[in-house]
Formats: C-alpha cells, sequence, structure tokens
C-alpha cells in the first residue's frame, strides 16, 4: 500500500469517527522533501495541525491494525485541538515581527522551486532564508517562513530583510562551540583516552545553543573567524547538517571530507536536514569562505 492510498483510508475513518472535514495535504520541507499529512477541520480554528502519515503507515506495515492506528491519530488530535487558536494579528505589523526576524541555511539547488517563493540571498551554494521565529506558552518554540507575499505586505526589499536578520540571529540564536572529543567522551566514556589529541587537531562542533539550523552559524560576523585566529589556521568546515557544523583546521587535500560528507548524507541523515554535499575552506588571509 502506497502512502497515498494509505492517507485516504485514514481519512475516511477519520471523517466516520470525528463527523469532520478531513483534508489531505502535502507539505514540502527542506530540500524538496514532500510529506503526506492530515487536517482535521474544526469550525472557528485558525490553527490546523498536520498530522503527517509516514510514521503510521511504517507502523501498518509492522502489522499495527488501522482500528489501532485510527486511535492514535485522533488522540493526538485530541492533545492538539485543545491550543486551537493563535493571535496572529501582530505578524502583520513589521514593526512587531522584525524584532524576531532571522535567517537560517539550506541548499540552493535542492530547494529552487521553493526559493522563488521566499526571499533569500545566495551564499556560495547555500541559500539564507529568513523566517519569524515565534514563541508561544500554548505552542512553545515555532517559526514562520518568510514568503514573497509577506514581503509585500510589509513593504520591505530583501536587503532591509538581510540586514535586521544579520543582527537579530547571533542575538536570538548564540553560537555554541563544542569540542568532538568532549561529545565523544560523554558519548562512549571508556573510549575516553583515544580520543587524546594536541589541541591544535582537534575537531569542534559548532551550532546554536537551540541545535536548530545552526549551520547558519557559518554566517555569523565573527563565529569563524574568531575561531581560526585562536588557532592560527586556515579551517576545514564540514557541513554536518543545517543543524551544525564540523570545524578543524585545514590541512592539504579534502578529497576524504567529500567522501565523509556524501556517506553521512546518503546514510545517517533524513533527507530534509542535508545541508550540502560540499566542503568549505575558511582562508585566515583573505576573512572568506569558499567551496573546497
Amino acid at each position: 500500500m502506497d502512502i497515498k492510498e494509505f492517507s485516504e483510508i485514514i481519512k475516511e475513518r477519520l471523517e466516520e469517527r470525528t463527523g469532520l472535514e478531513v483534508r489531505l495535504v502535502e507539505v514540502t520541507k527542506n530540500n524538496s522533501v514532500i510529506l503526506h499529512g492530515i487536517n482535521i477541520i474544526v469550525p472557528d480554528c485558525n490553527i490546523l495541525p498536520t498530522i503527517y502519515m509516514e510514521p503510521y503507515l511504517e507502523a501498518y506495515e509492522q502489522n499495527m491494525s488501522l482500528e489501532k492506528i485510527t486511535e492514535k491519530i485522533i488522540n493526538v488530535w485530541e492533545r492538539e485541538k485543545e491550543h486551537n487558536h493563535l493571535d496572529v494579528e501582530w505578524f502583520r505589523d513589521f514593526e512587531q515581527a522584525k524584532e524576531r526576524v532571522v535567517y537560517k541555511l539550506v541548499n540552493y539547488e535542492a530547494n529552487r522551486k521553493m526559493l522563488e517563493n521566499v526571499p533569500h540571498v545566495p551564499f556560495l551554494n547555500l541559500a539564507k532564508v529568513f523566517y519569524v521565529a515565534v514563541y508561544s506558552e500554548e505552542f512553545g518554540n515555532g517559526s514562520i517562513l518568510i514568503h514573497n507575499n509577506h514581503q509585500q505586505m510589509w513593504g520591505v526589499t530583501t536587503e532591509e530583510l538581510n540586514e535586521i536578520a544579520t543582527e537579530n540571529t547571533p542575538k536570538l540564536f548564540p553560537a555554541e562551540v563544542i569540542g568532538l572529543e568532549e561529545i565523544l567522551r560523554k558519548a562512549v566514556p571508556e573510549m575516553a583516552e583515544s580520543f587524546d589529541m594536541p589541541e591544535q587537531e582537534k575537531p569542534y562542533m559548532i551550532s546554536n545553543k537551540e541545535k536548530s539550523y545552526g549551520a547558519a552559524v557559518m554566517c555569523y560576523p565573527s563565529i569563524i573567524k574568531e575561531f581560526a585566529e585562536q588557532r592560527k589556521s586556515d579551517l576545514i568546515i564540514i557541513p554536518s547538517s543545517v543543524h551544525e557544523l564540523l570545524v578543524l583546521p585545514y590541512e592539504d587535500g579534502t578529497d576524504s571530507f567529500k567522501e565523509m560528507v556524501r556517506e553521512v548524507n546518503n546514510t545517517k541523515l533524513e533527507p530534509e536536514d542535508i545541508l550540502s554535499y560540499s566542503v568549505y575552506v575558511y582562508r585566515r588571509a583573505t576573512d572568506s569562505i569558499s567551496i573546497a
């Protein structure tokens, strides 16, 4: 059974159980990954939580019954519908919204269709896209991707968005640098002695404190430069995912790192978490980042 057939079956069962209209939706995520979901339509509700079908199809393929799956989805919906209204009028006022305008990095080519509809700034073979970081006590952390129609509503240029986001992003999502050695010691302490290496050779993980789209720190005005100055070395920047970077002193040759990135992207990451198949180099002499 494919995902569309499965979704239709679940849609019919949910409509029978709830007496409400159920809509099937396709949501395009990062890197043009399409997920299939459902919205249960509740009158006078300005928030329609999307419940994705892929995990439930997997459960069905592992012999969970349709009855059990339907019950689980209804339980999720019952919890979510308690928070069915969110005041978003502030979003229409750019003077209020601009305090939360930030950016993230995505792959340019893999998101080419999405980039037609959102303001963005090219960065090497990547793109900075802008969003409004949202927090509420009911819903926690969230985000609203800024589309061309939002930009037109506000009457602001892409250059203005970029200027505001360049100032806001490091403040709202400050960078965090953690030694990979420290991470590995915590994960497998019995192997601690094998992680000893000279300080100048140690790799570091750089992200933001939220660990969400932390690869954007590559564009922070000073974080990469300061890291290189501390180590008195050019740097290799490895895009572990959209959420973090692996950074280590530069040595001749990057082919082995390119192969590592390819292997991790193809076998370890979810498709929507891939940032790039490239490796990048920071040069102290020019204070610039380039594709290796």
